[in-house]
């Protein structure tokens, strides 16, 4: 069981990690697209037809390439707002997965000591679920907004219902948290 923490551990803070570069990376193609538009617009028309026609983060999808076989400047800017944030959002869900394991272990300067119930993890693993409900949120807004601006053929309006559900069950699960902190608290307090 030991090594499967420190497995989740590694595995956490490499996704964190890693969604952190693809935040980084969706707001350099925005300031890129923002300031040479022009320039940028014409690289991704020579690259997306070996990546195809859409831009895709999370369930947040938008069809980047008109009629005429270019890149629309403001899909461009739309797909990279939408993507810092669902990205952003993603990376804070895999931090607090690492925290979590590292504060049960007593390893933070935050812990309580060795135990899952403490009022933190609480707190981490009712935001994870806040994350995970505002990931899919945030795709259906950007696509409300990507299809007012660019048309019904850019961008189509996709529910992700996996991640509302996820992210309800895990705000259930933090409640069992809370209530386990609470146990923990009152039989600290007899001893």
């Amino acid at each position: 069981m030991n090594q499967l923490n420190k497995i989740a551990l590694v595995v956490s803070k490499v996704l964190e990690v890693l969604h952190w570069i693809g935040a980084a990376a969706a707001a350099g193609l925005l300031v890129c697209a923002v300031v040479a538009g022009d320039w940028i617009c014409g690289i991704l028309t020579r690259v997306m037809p070996e990546l195809g026609k859409n831009l895709s983060v999370y369930g947040y999808e938008m069809t980047a390439v008109g009629a005429d076989g270019k890149v629309r400047y403001a899909a461009v800017i739309l797909f990279s707002i939408g993507a810092v944030l669902i990205l952003s959002l993603m990376a804070m869900v895999f931090r607090n997965i690492y925290l979590i394991f590292k504060t049960a272990k007593g390893k933070t300067w935050f812990s309580k000591g060795s135990t899952p119930f403490q009022k933190d993890i609480t707190r981490m693993v009712r935001e994870i679920g806040i994350f995970y409900i505002a990931v899919p949120a945030a795709g259906l807004i950007m696509s409300g907004i990507s299809r007012l601006v660019l048309g019904t053929e850019f961008a189509e309006i996709s529910v992700n219902l996996e991640g509302f559900i996820t992210g309800i069950l895990i705000l259930c699960l933090s409640q069992i948290f809370a209530y386990g902190a609470q146990l923990q608290n009152d039989v600290d307090g007899l001893l």
